[in-house]
């Protein structure tokens, strides 16, 4: 069986700085840190950004052959937005922001899946979205969604691979004609897959009740202070070049 490419939504184990930090800490840096992205406006602060993310991937571990194999399905993706604003005002300098910025994200969000255990992530935003939970758990509830959602990316991939190599076997050959045959089938596991889901997380008795208690405990360290503190002097450095523009 070919290797599922590494994408969003698979933790990775290591030892780093990064892995080490609180989740709410890294929630919290990635949500400054991608606001930030859409207010770059010049390619030296694309540049200091681009190096940020470099350094970040570099803290947590990351593979640079694993951040290839998450861009590379995309690359289609990413061709053809450039190729749509060659035609705008902006042509394709607009374009070449544009790639930065999505890829900045999608790189941002890989160190955070990759670095963090998924129940770790749905800890963390259950702490963050706690003052929610006073409308009807509301907080609880978008925690588990946003967290089951992330699970069920690597999950979706992995059962496409395998109905497309079973289906191959068996004779199909693929073309435009036959995406819908596949996507039926996809959608057939992947509900099969949520009621059993379902099933289980009934059978443990879980539910998002206010008096949820878990084994694992987040902590606060010096080490959050310390993230946290340099992703806000970052982030205020490049909101005061942005003022001091004419």
């Amino acid at each position: 069986m070919r290797n599922i490419p590494a994408i969003v939504g698979q933790y990775s184990e290591g030892d780093s700085f990064i892995h080490h930090l609180d989740p709410r800490t890294k929630i919290i840096s990635l949500l400054i840190l991608s606001g930030v992205v859409f207010f770059l406006n010049s390619w030296q602060e694309y540049a200091a950004f681009t190096g940020i993310s470099v350094l970040l991937l570099l803290l947590g571990q990351v593979p640079v052959a694993r951040w290839f194999n998450t861009i590379r399905p995309l690359a289609w993706f990413l061709a053809l937005i450039l190729v749509m604003h060659l035609g705008s005002a902006g042509g394709w300098q607009v374009g070449l922001a544009v790639l930065a910025r999505f890829t900045l994200l999608l790189s941002l969000a890989m160190l955070l899946t990759t670095t963090t255990p998924i129940f770790s992530l749905a800890m963390g935003l259950q702490k963050l979205l706690q003052p929610l939970n006073i409308f009807a758990q509301l907080g609880s509830s978008i925690a588990f969604m946003v967290t089951m959602a992330i699970r069920f990316i690597p999950l979706a991939l992995l059962e496409n691979q395998k109905i497309m190599e079973a289906q191959q076997v068996r004779g199909v050959r693929y073309s435009p004609k036959n995406i819908p045959l596949l996507a039926y089938a996809l959608l057939v596991n992947i509900m099969k897959k949520a009621d059993e889901l379902a099933r289980g997380i009934e059978a443990r008795g879980f539910h998002l009740g206010p008096h949820r208690t878990s084994l694992y405990q987040l902590r606060l360290t010096g080490r959050d202070a310390v993230a946290l503190a340099v992703v806000i002097m970052f982030s205020a450095s490049i909101a005061g070049n942005l003022w001091s523009l004419p």
